[in-house]
């Protein structure tokens, strides 16, 4: 009985330490499969650890389908959590941060989830962008677990707060399939601005943007500044979010008074500072769907840089630019020069047209009209004086040029006409946007020309049998045929704002 016993021990021995051994082994190797193949798709079979790489083995039916086993795709680590427990926490910020809608993986959609605590009585923005590849971001805002679920909408999201609470917001690509990056930006505009004149912020003419929020709920607000007497300033603001048509926005002083009015419905304004003070932005809207938000800035440009009338005119040398630019609504800068009687005199304040008038010495008005490039001819020697006017324009300083043009070379009639010689080139000057320069050169019988001029000009001709119709092949080119042996006059003028030409006649045929 005992050597059976010894037998029968030294036999199972063995067999119940394998047992133990195996009963581990099959825990161990099921949690390093886990690990390695949590990312890995098979095609077909099952995803083992092999020395710690995922390998994806058939199984007999498999083997029996006859299909291929191997990693199909290996899932790459997601940028943003896809859960609540994993969202990432969004931080306020002017600039595009980047996320990625990475493909479906195991038969689920990839999600981005992303959290804010947001404050009662703040304004906030998120903006989901698709780039490349990634047809539609879609934005569902949730408040938790468990919490219900509105259906998810594309582009701009806004929110106005009325408790503090934390938020959840779950971006998707919003079709199964889809994939690919998008940028986001994410926007606390901070709470309420002040509602009356006696709680506004003071705001400085720094050139800096700084916003003004009406909230949904219908709203006023509020804005202060300290301008300098005699300072002239510029303050413009902009849309940067959904607006409303009952929208209305005022500059006024203390007392209530308007400062200066918003021409067209556009929200600029360009004023003069009569004496210390103070002023006040008001913006007012009405209940809305969403917050109405403006970018606004306010420049201070300081003293005016020009005197308003000739007494104190800044002086002007022909090709020296000097800056000016309209310090409030109708401010009128003045500059001087000295012109000979006869010759033209061109002013340019590319880029932004101007309205000009010039007057002589005794104050009456010689010439007034509007554009970037303006030119006279002068009929009389002495001072003269341009009243550059900025009318409502609030654009950029520009630079003031003035030209002289001299004497007109060329007439203007076929009787005072250039004669030139075919095949040479001639250059001139138009005077004033009506000038008429006459040209003449003279033809042989059956003889075929090409007038070319340039950079562009209008054509007329004129010549003693008449009957001349000029084909034009383009803006700079024409084919006249002449008939007989005659004089041709060339009258040209100027096309836009054209001031030098060059005019070349050349015999192509007969």
């Amino acid at each position: 009985m005992h050597g059976h016993a010894f037998f029968l021990s030294r036999w199972l021995l063995p067999v119940a330490l394998l047992w133990m051994v195996g009963g581990c082994g099959p825990s161990v190797s099921l949690e390093e499969d886990a690990r390695v193949c949590a990312d890995v798709e098979c095609t077909a079979g099952t995803c083992i650890s092999e020395q710690g790489q995922p390998v994806c083995r058939c199984g007999a039916w498999e083997q029996a389908a006859g299909l291929t086993c191997e990693v199909a795709m290996v899932r790459a680590r997601d940028d943003h959590g896809n859960s609540f427990d994993s969202a990432t926490p969004l931080v306020s910020s002017s600039t595009e941060a980047q996320g990625l809608i990475s493909p479906p993986f195991r038969g689920e959609s990839d999600v981005d989830f992303f959290t804010f605590t947001a404050e009662a009585g703040h304004t906030y923005r998120f903006n989901c962008t698709p780039r490349e590849g990634l047809p539609a971001c879609h934005v569902r805002v949730l408040k938790g677990p468990g919490a219900q679920r509105p259906p998810a909408k594309e582009g701009v999201h806004w929110f106005y707060m009325t408790e503090t609470t934390p938020l959840y917001l779950v971006v998707s690509a919003g079709r199964p399939l889809d994939a690919g990056p998008y940028a986001y930006e994410f926007r606390d505009f901070g709470p309420d601005d002040a509602d009356s004149r006696q709680d506004a912020p003071r705001v400085q003419a720094s050139g800096e943007d700084f916003f003004v929020m009406l909230h949904p709920l219908g709203d006023t607000d509020v804005v202060a500044f300290h301008p300098t007497a005699g300072h002239g300033y510029h303050l413009s603001c902009a849309r940067t979010g959904p607006g409303h048509p009952d929208v209305t926005l005022a500059l006024v002083d203390a007392a209530g008074a308007r400062v200066a009015t918003n021409d067209n419905g556009q929200f600029l304004f360009a004023m003069k500072a009569g004496a210390e003070a103070r002023w006040f932005l008001e913006a007012r809207g009405p209940a809305a769907d969403a917050p109405w938000v403006l970018t606004c800035r306010m420049e201070d440009l300081g003293l005016d840089d020009h005197a308003d009338q000739p007494t104190g005119a800044t002086p002007l040398a022909p090709g020296v630019p000097v800056s000016a630019q309209g310090h409030w609504k109708d401010d009128v800068d003045v500059f001087s020069f000295t012109g000979t009687r006869g010759h033209g005199y061109a002013l340019s304040t590319e880029p932004s047209p101007r309205f000009i008038r010039i007057t002589d010495a005794s104050g009456q008005q010689v010439f007034s009209e509007s554009g970037r490039l303006l030119r006279h001819q002068l009929a009389t020697s002495g001072t003269h004086f341009v009243h550059v006017s900025s009318g409502s324009s609030l654009a950029s300083p520009f630079p003031l040029t003035l030209r002289e043009l001299g004497p007109d070379e060329h007439g203007n009639t076929p009787d005072t006409a250039t004669l030139i010689t075919v095949g040479s080139v001639t250059r001139g000057v138009f005077q004033e946007r009506a000038d008429v320069d006459a040209i003449a050169f003279q033809a042989d019988a059956a003889g075929r020309y090409q007038v070319t001029c340039e950079p562009a000009c209008t054509l007329g001709l004129h010549s003693p049998g008449g009957g001349l119709f000029p084909r034009h092949p383009s803006p700079t080119r024409w084919l006249i045929d002449a008939s007989t042996a005659e004089r041709i006059t060339l009258l040209l003028s100027g096309a836009g704002d054209s001031l030098d030409f060059t005019v070349r006649v050349e015999r192509t045929g007969g």
